[in-house]
């Protein structure tokens, strides 16, 4: 495979001027995601031209990632990528790139009816391309890379262009174009995201625990955070985030019962370590008790037989997920669904209303308000 590799700040410039001059740009990235180290790193950029020129930065190796950043960010290429949503907010959480002008392949895949939408699936089913999944769990941290690791890595980028060129003529050819690009459009408005939540409102299950629990929890998760930033190691090497439920449901009460609690990383049964989560604990029982925020908002009691009426609503979109030939999220938003079930008299709050794309008002809307008496 040729391409070219970018590891040095000689000849950086020079790549990032050249590739600038072409447009669209096929993008991919690699991740480091807490599976071998600790935290969130931007490991390798992939970028090829419609001239299949291919470049590869190395963001670990480069000390200035300014020129990379000003290229992804410019506004003025569209950039081809396969389900951006990660990368995206990958780029702007370490380093407050918001890229723009995304087409995202794997929506177009979804708007044209492909059920596996995974990228090695559509290389595979499309162009007869095998991805070796030796790479999949990849350190790509680790330098230097071995060949076949790059060149798994260059793969990837080399066949967006054709790609989105056979994915475009198809969804022209169903009419649904507008569609793909609108739900695009929405995907890049929300570059940043928002404000992520914290981590332990995002341990799963984490909303049936009782307040005190849920203190418990979160300061449990900065011990967890704590630690694993000290050993360079995963947070889920650290403690799982189904045994921290079971310590918070049945916590041990001193260092000897932490010894019985089977599944932590090695580090924390020795004594300073275990010390400290038996204190986090503590600290949980000390600190202020906390309501999950799935709670909020949930005051006002739904009308009576809301839920026969979402069941009625869910069938209703799963009709036409089978006639239009789509996944029914793309057919209809569940958030929607459940607050028009709950409160049908009421008129949508906008956060919720945002979430109906402009073809499903002119396709949908209509008949189910009539249908649903919303």
């Amino acid at each position: 495979m040729n391409y070219q590799l970018i590891a040095a700040q000689s000849g950086f410039a020079s790549a990032i001027a050249q590739i600038g001059l072409s447009n669209p740009l096929a993008v991919d990235m690699e991740m480091e995601n807490n599976l071998h180290h600790y935290g969130l790193h931007l490991a390798l950029v992939q970028m090829a031209t419609p001239a299949n020129e291919v470049y590869v930065f190395d963001p670990v190796l480069l000390k200035d990632l300014k020129p990379l950043g000003a290229l992804l960010t410019s506004g003025r290429h569209e950039l081809i990528m396969h389900g951006a949503d990660f990368d995206r907010r990958t780029c702007f959480q370490l380093h407050g790139w918001i890229l723009d002008g995304i087409f995202d392949t794997q929506i177009a895949a979804m708007f044209c009816g492909f059920k596996q939408t995974g990228l090695a699936n559509m290389l595979s089913q499309l162009f007869g391309v095998k991805t070796d999944k030796r790479f999949q769990k990849q350190d790509w941290l680790k330098r230097p890379l071995a060949r076949a690791a790059l060149e798994y890595a260059v793969k990837d980028v080399t066949f967006l262009h054709a790609l989105r060129e056979h994915l475009v003529a198809r969804l022209i050819e169903l009419g649904r174009i507008e569609w793909a690009k609108e739900e695009m459009a929405f995907a890049n408005k929300n570059v940043t995201g928002g404000i992520p939540l914290p981590t332990h409102l995002r341990v799963k299950h984490s909303s049936g625990l009782a307040p005190r629990q849920l203190a418990v929890l979160k300061s449990l998760c900065d011990y967890r955070e704590r630690m694993a930033q000290r050993l360079d190691r995963p947070l889920h090497f650290i403690i799982r985030d189904a045994l921290l439920l079971e310590i918070v449901r049945h916590p041990p009460c001193d260092e000897k019962a932490v010894l019985g609690i089977k599944g932590m990383h090695p580090a924390l049964y020795r004594r300073p370590e275990a010390a400290d989560l038996i204190e986090a604990i503590r600290a949980g029982t000390r600190a202020p008790e906390e309501t999950h925020h799935l709670w909020h908002g949930r005051k006002m009691p739904p009308e009576r037989g809301w839920e026969e009426r979402l069941d009625n609503m869910r069938a209703w979109r799963l009709d036409l997920s089978r006639k239009l030939n789509l996944e029914p999220q793309l057919v209809f938003n569940g958030e929607v669904m459940t607050c028009c079930a709950r409160h049908p008299s009421r008129e949508l709050l906008p956060v919720i209303a945002a979430n109906i794309r402009n073809w499903q008002k002119k396709l949908l809307w209509p008949e189910f308000r009539e249908k649903f008496h919303v």
